[in-house]
C-alpha cells in the first residue's frame, strides 16, 4: 500500500460538519407550557403542534424577544429555500435555528453535557469541514477558498478522467486550482446588456385587472430615461437585452420563447400595496393573451409583493403545486 501510495489520488473529508463550542442553552420548557406539543432538541430547535390547540403563531411568538440575537425563528413557509425545508413535514411547524453556540433541550433534567455541537447555518465558518487530498494529479501546498459539496462532483470526473458534461449541480472549474494539470477550458465573453430596441412609442398598457388610476400611477413611475444604478455590471454571453423599468430591468432574449429574468433594486421601507393589475411598456412587446390552463397559476418573478410587480414579461406560468415555497423571504 506505501508504494502504490504515490501514484494514487486520495482525498480525506468529513463526512459531517464542523463544531461550534456550546456557550448558551435554552429550555423549552421555560418558553413552552404545553405538552401536546412535540419538542424536538439541538442546534436546531423544532415544534410540531401534534395535539396542541396552539397556532403556528402562538408557537413562533415566545420566541420572537431574541429573534437574531440567541436564535432565528421560521415556520416552513418563512424558512429560507436554501434550507430545503419548506416541504418537508418532518422539520417541524416551528423552526427555531440556534445562533452559532446556542443549543436546545425539552427541559433541565434531559439536559446532556455537551461542550460542543453541531447542525448550525452551513454559512457560519465553525460549521465548515476539511478535505485534503494528494497524489500525482493533485497541486501541493494549495488551498482553496471555502466551496459547498456540491463541487466535488466536478473534482471526481477529473480525477477519473471522466467526461465533464456528466449533470451535476456544481461549478465547472472552481476546483481546478488543485489540479496538477487542469484541463484548458474556454473562457465566455460576456457582452455588456444593452436597452431592447423600441418597437413603438413608450406607453404603458393595462393587461389584465388594471384600473385608469392604477395606470397612471404606473405611467408616472416609467419615466426615467436611464437604468437604475446598480453596484454590479449585467453582462450575458448569449444574445439578450434589457426593458428598462426604472426600478428594474427585465431581461429578455431574442425569441419569444427565450427565458426571462429580472434585475430589481429592493427597498426594505417599501409601502407599496399589492394589485392585480398586470400591464406592460408598448415600447418594448404588447400584452400576451391570457394564460389559463388547468393546474397552471401565473406568478412575478419579481421578488416584492407590490403594485408594481405585475410586468407582463415577467408574469409567469407555474404548476400550482410547485410555487408554494419557493419564494426566498428571509436571509
Amino acid at each position: 500500500m506505501r508504494k502504490a501510495l504515490p501514484f494514487v489520488n486520495l482525498g480525506v473529508k468529513n463526512n459531517c460538519s464542523g463544531m461550534q463550542r456550546i456557550s448558551f442553552t435554552q429550555y423549552f420548557s421555560e418558553l413552552i407550557n404545553d405538552e401536546d406539543v412535540l419538542k424536538i432538541p439541538g442546534a436546531i430547535g423544532r415544534l410540531h403542534k401534534y395535539k396542541s390547540a396552539l397556532t403556528v403563531e402562538q408557537l413562533m411568538e415566545p420566541f420572537k424577544c431574541k429573534h437574531g440575537e440567541k436564535w432565528k425563528v421560521y415556520d416552513r413557509k418563512s424558512m429560507a429555500t436554501r434550507k430545503h425545508y419548506q416541504n418537508t413535514l418532518r422539520v417541524g411547524d416551528v423552526i427555531v435555528q440556534g445562533e452559532p453556540g446556542t443549543r436546545f433541550y425539552q427541559n433541565s433534567l434531559l439536559k446532556r453535557n455537551l461542550t460542543g455541537d453541531h447542525g448550525y447555518d452551513y454559512i457560519n465558518p465553525s460549521m465548515h469541514t476539511i478535505f485534503f487530498a494528494m497524489g500525482p494529479s493533485i497541486r501541493k501546498g494549495v488551498s482553496l477558498p471555502a466551496f459547498q459539496n456540491v463541487e466535488y462532483m466536478n473534482l471526481w470526473l477529473n480525477l477519473l478522467g471522466l467526461p465533464e458534461d456528466t449533470p451535476n449541480n456544481g461549478t465547472l472549474g472552481i476546483m481546478d486550482g488543485i489540479l496538477a494539470n487542469p484541463p484548458v477550458r474556454q473562457t465566455p465573453f460576456y457582452n455588456p446588456l444593452k436597452e431592447c430596441s423600441a418597437v413603438r412609442l413608450s406607453g404603458i398598457s393595462g393587461c389584465h385587472s388594471c384600473s385608469s388610476d392604477e395606470l397612471e400611477t404606473i405611467r408616472r413611475r416609467i419615466l426615467c430615461t436611464s437604468p437604475p444604478p446598480f453596484p454590479f455590471q449585467i453582462a450575458s454571453s448569449t444574445s439578450r437585452c434589457y426593458q428598462n423599468y426604472c426600478r428594474k430591468l427585465v431581461i429578455s432574449g431574442i425569441r419569444k420563447e427565450d427565458p426571462v429574468a429580472v434585475a430589481e433594486q429592493l427597498v426594505g421601507s417599501q409601502t407599496n400595496g399589492q394589485s392585480s393589475c398586470i400591464f406592460t411598456n408598448q415600447k418594448y412587446e404588447l400584452c400576451e393573451s391570457e394564460r389559463n390552463a388547468s393546474g397552471v397559476i401565473t406568478k412575478s418573478l419579481s421578488a416584492e409583493e407590490s403594485d408594481f410587480a405585475n410586468i407582463s414579461p415577467i408574469v409567469v406560468s407555474w404548476k400550482s403545486g410547485f410555487v408554494n415555497g419557493t419564494k426566498l423571504r428571509n436571509p
